[in-house]
């Protein structure tokens, strides 16, 4: 019984990242297969998790995820009031995530995390990076790669889908006389499809610095080419941040095997990383444009990016309308719901792409102070102590979760799968540290023992 115990502890990963790849892609065509299989995930979960809490008596809640819920209740009592019940169903598709973590936090707090749970996302990552990569070759070459358009029912439009499963595609301008596609894999929008290529890129980067080993070399270049072809902009700009994101916090503090706690001066950097932050995007912005102007065709320097005068945008109005935004929050101070998520249903008909209006909007102020909340503990408490390691490692989590969260103001809820994971991810590896640095490890990861 103990081994087969064991055996089922390996296999938490890989159910944890088969939903994870489920909920953020559309393998599968049909609504309710895909639900389905989301639902049985859950159920797994919650099953194992209801057996060791029995075990332990104890439940234990980690504070994101506190926050996650109390802004999902936040939201959905105005659609109560106001007898609007669709926006109980948007809120199951925010919950069922926040739920699954919930219940996975109950099998992990009591062991330690296994390394399989970060190949994953490598394997993976290098399948779709290689599969995007000879797609955009095959279609640029004209290749008969195309397999025809088909309706998506999970995101409720029509993509171009390939032959042989090399993922979806959509034509964004043309490079010397040839149709340029910009690809997205599975998932239901390039920029997502971008956004999950930060884990393998900054993992890949990682094993490069440690090991210098080829291998690694080569996946990192693959995924970087594959991040390109997403011709996601937020990925663009989440990406540079994040490999600039270690030299503010490591280059006036001495780097540290003990995962020592935030500092006066942590604080400090972070007010100039905000002043980086928007340099960075300003002169994103300028290569832009200059690009534009030597390669007209290519829709990524421009399309989104610029109003109708031809003038770049540093805030996108289609993510962030302001006008409408601020004029609902001050009829609605504790906000409008989960219904209004929905584009255009009832009296709110803006875009809620950024994750941050997402709060704002559906849960109000106090919506607005918990998501603040949230990021500013899981930054100055966990990412900053691990971007100060001397482990790569660390400091590629929490250059994951940075990257994430930046993509998010673009593109993003800061309620998936992927994401949640990466926030747990950096609050185990910092508690992990601590305590393998208490017991004279030097590895950070502990495998789990025969």
């Amino acid at each position: 019984m103990k081994s087969l115990h064991l055996r089922w502890n390996r296999m938490y990963p890989y159910i944890l990242w088969f939903y994870i790849i489920v909920n953020t892609t559309f393998y599968f065509f049909n609504n309710q297969t895909d639900n389905l299989i989301q639902i049985i995930c859950l159920l797994f979960f919650f099953f194992i998790a209801v057996n060791r809490v029995y075990k332990s008596k104890h439940v234990a809640i980690p504070k994101n995820l506190l926050i996650c819920i109390l802004f999902i209740i936040l939201g959905i009592i105005p659609d109560i009031v106001n007898r609007r019940y669709i926006g109980l169903r948007v809120s199951a598709m925010y919950a069922v995530p926040v739920m699954v973590f919930l219940a996975f936090h109950q099998i992990y707090r009591f062991q330690s995390l296994n390394k399989s749970v970060f190949l994953i996302p490598k394997i993976y990552g290098i399948y779709i990076a290689s599969s995007a990569v000879l797609l955009e070759l095959g279609l640029f070459l004209q290749l008969p790669l195309a397999k025809g358009r088909f309706f998506i029912e999970k995101t409720g439009n029509e993509v171009d889908l390939s032959r042989f499963f090399l993922g979806a595609y959509a034509s964004w301008g043309s490079l010397f006389g040839r149709t340029l596609y910009r690809m997205q894999a599975y998932y239901i929008e390039p920029s997502k499809f971008g956004a999950f290529l930060l884990f393998p890129f900054f993992l890949f980067l990682s094993d490069w610095k440690r090991k210098k080993s080829f291998k690694s070399f080569i996946s990192f270049l693959l995924v970087s080419l594959a991040i390109i072809l997403s011709m996601s902009r937020a990925a663009w700009i989440a990406l540079i941040a994040a490999v600039c994101l270690p030299f503010v916090y490591q280059f006036t503090a001495q780097r540290n095997g003990i995962l020592k706690p935030v500092s006066k001066e942590d604080l400090l950097r972070t007010i100039g990383l905000a002043f980086i932050l928007i340099l960075s995007i300003i002169s994103m912005f300028a290569m832009l444009k200059i690009l534009a102007g030597i390669f007209p065709n290519i829709e990524a320097f421009r399309t989104g990016i610029t109003n109708q005068n031809g003038q770049y945008q540093l805030v996108r109005v289609e993510t962030v309308d302001s006008n409408v935004i601020l004029s609902t929050i001050f009829k609605h101070p504790f906000g409008v719901g989960f219904s209004h998520v929905l584009h255009g249903v009832y009296d709110f008909d803006a875009n809620l792409a950024n994750a941050l209006m997402l709060w704002f909007v559906v849960a109000g102020f106090p919506g607005l102070i918990l998501a603040l909340y949230m990021q500013s503990y899981l930054f100055f408490f966990y990412a900053i102590p691990l971007l100060r390691s001397k482990d790569t490692f660390h400091v590629a989590l929490a250059q994951i979760y940075f990257a994430l969260t930046l993509h998010g103001f673009s593109y993003g809820s800061w309620l998936t799968p992927d994401y949640l994971f990466i926030c747990m991810a950096i609050i185990y590896t910092y508690h992990q540290g601590k305590e393998n640095t208490k017991k004279g490890r030097k590895e950070c990861f502990v495998e789990i023992k025969r």
